[in-house]
Parts: C-alpha cells; sequence; structure tokens
C-alpha cells in the first residue's frame, strides 16, 4: 500500500527518538523491499512492470547514496573522538574500521579519504549527496579529483563572481552591485549598512552570481554523467594547480611498465601507461580494428588483442622500427607440410576451426588463397 509522506518522518509514523529507531525502521522497510523483489515475486503473475522496477532501481541508487553520504559524515567523527584506540588492536583508524566490519583494506582506505575530505574541504559536495541531489559517483569523483593539493583545497572556497569568471571577496563584490547605502550620518553604528551588504550577499548567491569554486563545478554534475563530470574536475583542478599535474604525469611516466611472459599457450600481458600513451595505444588499436563486421562473433577485448597484433605486423612488414638496417625485423613461421594441409582442410561453414578466420578457397589441392595462418610461408 502506498504511503504519503511529508518532508521529514513518514506520515503516521512516531518521530524518531534515536539513531537507532531510525535504523531499525530502515531495516524494516529494507526487508519488505526485499520481500517484494525476491525472484519468484518478479516472475509471478502480478509481477511489476519493467518500468516500474527501472523507476525502483533508480530510487534504490538515490537512497544508498545518501545513506553513503551519511556513512561518510559518521566516519570522522569516530576517528576524531579517539575511544576506537582503547582496544588496542589497531595503531590506525582505517585499520580499526577494517577489522570492526570485516572489510578490505582497499574499502576502508577509500572510505576514509573520502569521509575526510568531505568534511574538511567539500562541505557543499556533503550536503547536496545527504539530500539526494548528487549522485554517489559525482561526489567520488570530486572527491577523487578536486581536493588533491593545498592549492586546489583553497580554490574550492574560492568566492567566484559567475558574471566575469573572476575570484572576488565579498566587500569587492558589493562595491559592483548598485545599493543605495545609507549615510554614515544616519547608520552611525553601522547596523544598517551591513545588513544591506548581507542581503545583497545572500541575494547573489541564491541567483547563483556569486558562488564558491565548489559549487562552480557542482553545477554541471546536473547536466552530466559521472565520467562527463570528471573530466570538467580535472579541468578544474588543472586550471587551479597546474605544478600539481606536472609532478604526476612525471609520478605516472616513472611507474609505467610493460610484462610480456611467456606461459602455457601465449604470452600473459601485464602493465601501466600514463594517459598519454594510453590514448596513443588506444587510438592505434580503434584505428586498426575499425567496425566489426555481422559474421565478427568475437568479443570486444579479442578483437582488441588482435588490434595490437596488427599494429605489431604493420610496423615489422613496413620496417618502420628499423629503416637503415641490413636486415629488417621479421618473424618467420615454418610448418610441417602434415600441419599445413591439417590447417587448410579443417573448415566448417567456411572458418578455420584453429583460428576462426576465413578459410582458403578449396579450389586446388594446395587450398589457393591467402595464407590461413596469416603469414608468408615457403614449403619446400
Amino acid at each position: 500500500m502506498d504511503r504519503t509522506t511529508k518532508s521529514g518522518p513518514a506520515a503516521g509514523l512516531p518521530a524518531a527518538a534515536s539513531i537507532e529507531d531510525v535504523l531499525a525502521r530502515i531495516e524494516a522497510a529494507t526487508a519488505e523491499l526485499t520481500a517484494l523483489t525476491d525472484p519468484e515475486t518478479l516472475t509471478g503473475w502480478d509481477a511489476p512492470t519493467v518500468t516500474r522496477l527501472a523507476d525502483a532501481h533508480t530510487r534504490i541508487r538515490r537512497v544508498t547514496g545518501r545513506l553513503d553520504g551519511v556513512r561518510y559524515t559518521l566516519l570522522p567523527r569516530i576517528e576524531n573522538e579517539g575511544s576506537w584506540r582503547s582496544g588496542g588492536t589497531a595503531r590506525t583508524f582505517t585499520t580499526w574500521l577494517r577489522l570492526r566490519e570485516g572489510i578490505s583494506a582497499s574499502t576502508a582506505g577509500k572510505d576514509m579519504t573520502i569521509a575526510r575530505r568531505l568534511v574538511t574541504a567539500l562541505p557543499v559536495t556533503r550536503e547536496r549527496l545527504v539530500a539526494g541531489s548528487l549522485g554517489a559517483d559525482h561526489a567520488r569523483v570530486m572527491t577523487e579529483v578536486a581536493p588533491t593539493s593545498e592549492t586546489r583545497t583553497d580554490a574550492l572556497a574560492w568566492l567566484i563572481d559567475t558574471r566575469t569568471g573572476h575570484t572576488t571577496t565579498p566587500e569587492q563584490f558589493v562595491q559592483t552591485v548598485p545599493v543605495d547605502f545609507p549615510d554614515p550620518v544616519d547608520d552611525p553604528d553601522g547596523a544598517r549598512t551591513r545588513e544591506l551588504v548581507t542581503q545583497v550577499l545572500e541575494g547573489a548567491i541564491t541567483e547563483g552570481t556569486l558562488v564558491t569554486g565548489e559549487a562552480l563545478v557542482l553545477r554541471e554534475a546536473n547536466v552530466l554523467n559521472a565520467d562527463q563530470f570528471r573530466k570538467v574536475a580535472r579541468r578544474f583542478a588543472t586550471v587551479t594547480d597546474p605544478d600539481t599535474d606536472d609532478v604526476d604525469d612525471d609520478k605516472a611516466a616513472q611507474g609505467e611498465f610493460l610484462d610480456l611472459a611467456k606461459t602455457f599457450g601465449g604470452y600473459h600481458v601485464a602493465g601501466f601507461l600514463t594517459d598519454e600513451h594510453g590514448l596513443q595505444l588506444t587510438t592505434a588499436i580503434n584505428a586498426v580494428l575499425g567496425a566489426p563486421s555481422a559474421e565478427n562473433t568475437r568479443t570486444t577485448t579479442q578483437r582488441r588483442a588482435q588490434g595490437l597484433a596488427d599494429i605489431a605486423r604493420v610496423v615489422l612488414d613496413t620496417n618502420q622500427a628499423s629503416p637503415g638496417a641490413a636486415i629488417a625485423p621479421h618473424l618467420n613461421v615454418t610448418v610441417s607440410w602434415d600441419e599445413f594441409v591439417t590447417q587448410v582442410t579443417r573448415t566448417r561453414d567456411g572458418l578455420c576451426l584453429t583460428c576462426g578466420q576465413t578459410a582458403p578457397g578449396r579450389g586446388t589441392r594446395f587450398g589457393a588463397g591467402p595464407s590461413v595462418l596469416g603469414t608468408s610461408t615457403s614449403t619446400t
């Protein structure tokens, strides 16, 4: 049965006496929701429509994001109170949190980073996350990108006049607004003047003419998804503190590596690239892949692996790596005659059973057509 709720406790429910009471209600409501969405109910004759389920999913994500915001609000207070040290089981609060709640060290570390940055540098972000007007992913982007240096943290609190895009102060901003201030003789204690200044500033904030750096970035969260919003937040970080980007680039370059390890049936690849090099490689792979044909049933990762191999083949075939070398870098593939015939003739529906590519024509004894191995093979 639907319940009509007001802005506050649900209508007909007693006012909450404590955090524990509210949590008990949330747990009870979660149990009811679980019963309404179990697999048997969702496949029954009176199951909710897909439209209702989609709306429910969106609301559940918003609610869980708000609850995460509440958690992030609690964590710094628990840490600062210090009683967690009394047990002597953990030297750091992150370790204590991991042991108490049975979560991974990575999760505990990320939670504490987000919580500390929300409480110290991103008050508007925390407020909107808890209110449900900002998604959890958008809030996470702000904590990961915006307050990543002292200069950027300071920039989040800058006052910005959106009419000009320049930073300002309350005093400077008031001077740009036509206000009829009283004569000092008529306002000896300055009370009316201060009241007018407060009204001007509050009005500018309400209208969005005067915002903080944090609020300026959050404006874009209303119209962009989390991935697009990350670009905006990164732009803010770069503009306010480009030196930190240079340091981060140097660290990333020092951390680059690529491992190719021979293993059973092939090679294992692992590595890390900077943003620049990763973008170059991604662009090159996409260029050689092109759009998949309708008959191509390989997954994206399989096609990407083939693209990387194609890039290497292009470099070797065109001798771009060592144009002045007496002998160009090359790869020789030698197979026995029996294996060659087997590869050519083992086909089904026109595809090679081994490599999955289009098989050579079968009009001659030797399988006239392109090599099934993808290389020029010499046979005696």
